[in-house]
């Protein structure tokens, strides 16, 4: 089986350079002649109904999602896509039934994820053989992520393993000790330009933690150990921790993609992509390995891991 990388950085459609976002994306995708899944497309789809057979999924259904959202002023309800498939704490195979499907967008979506390994197999149960995961990842040293530390590979294994469905403790207390006041006061391309030492960025709520005190940090643990679900960035990465990641989760027999496409993050932009193709099915331990580690980008394969 010849399964060579591919790491050019043209469309797979024109041949040509990829000039915005939306083709990074689909670089490996053809929405026209493809069925496909988008994750999390709220009222901004990557890939619109008119452009081919997708269907969406999301935390909750339609209904659910304007309630949420009637008074955020970033969110226009009346576009909110029409979602086909409700993801939350049912797996996604329980969601989609027996379809399965040529590829699947997720645009900002992998940093939300409790459980990242898990999130990652069910998607491959649900794709095609061959079929496209498409990532817009944020890039955390451009965003309000930028004070803290990336996501370990000991910490995605130990989300997996406990099997989370929820953002943890840690995780909403970092966000919450970390998050700086990007957008807003500073700009990823001020952080690009500047490159200033993240920890004199400034705050974008200063003191919100000392105001809790300690009897304010107990009742949000408990609330949040008691099934409560506050939406942050669980995990945060990099380019470079990502890839070393994907390396990592090879190496150990808990990976199903090998890296079809990657871009890298643009100077003055904030944040990167990378498509996964599933692998056949079929394939012996050492070949899956072999084949995600030959796809990664140079440096990141087995002299790395």
């Amino acid at each position: 089986m010849n399964l060579l990388p591919r790491f050019s950085t043209s469309s797979a459609s024109s041949g040509q350079p990829p000039v915005n976002r939306v083709d990074k994306i689909l670089s490996h995708i053809d929405p026209a002649n493809q069925s496909g899944l988008e994750i999390g497309a709220l009222c901004r789809p990557i890939v619109a109904p008119e452009r081919g057979p997708v269907r969406y999924v999301d935390h909750m259904d339609t209904a659910g999602l304007r309630g949420k959202y009637a008074v955020d002023p970033n969110v226009d309800v009346d576009k909110i896509v029409d979602v086909s498939f409700v993801w939350g704490e049912h797996t996604l195979p329980e969601a989609v039934g027996d379809e399965r499907f040529d590829y699947v967008v997720a645009s900002h979506v992998i940093e939300h994820v409790p459980d990242t390994v898990g999130w990652l197999r069910e998607i491959a149960a649900v794709l095609k053989p061959g079929g496209i995961l498409s990532l817009a990842i944020p890039d955390k040293r451009f965003t309000f992520d930028a004070r803290r530390e990336n996501t370990t590979f000991a910490a995605l294994i130990e989300s997996h393993l406990l099997g989370r469905r929820h953002p943890g403790f840690r995780e909403v207390l970092d966000h919450f000790d970390s998050v700086v006041a990007v957008p807003g006061q500073v700009t990823a391309q001020t952080l690009w330009r500047d490159n200033p030492d993240p920890h004199h960025v400034p705050h974008a709520h200063p003191g919100i933690i000392d105001r809790l005190g300690e009897d304010g940090l107990r009742h949000y643990f408990n609330l949040v150990n008691g099934g409560l679900y506050m939406d942050v960035h669980v995990h945060v990465f990099t380019p470079d921790s990502l890839m070393r990641i994907l390396a990592r989760l090879a190496c150990v027999g808990m990976l199903n993609f090998r890296v079809a496409h990657f871009f890298p993050t643009a100077q003055d932009d904030m944040e990167f992509f990378v498509s996964l193709e599933r692998l056949p099915d079929g394939l012996s331990s050492e070949q899956r390995q072999e084949d995600i580690l030959k796809s990664l980008p140079e440096g990141f394969g087995h002299a790395q891991v």
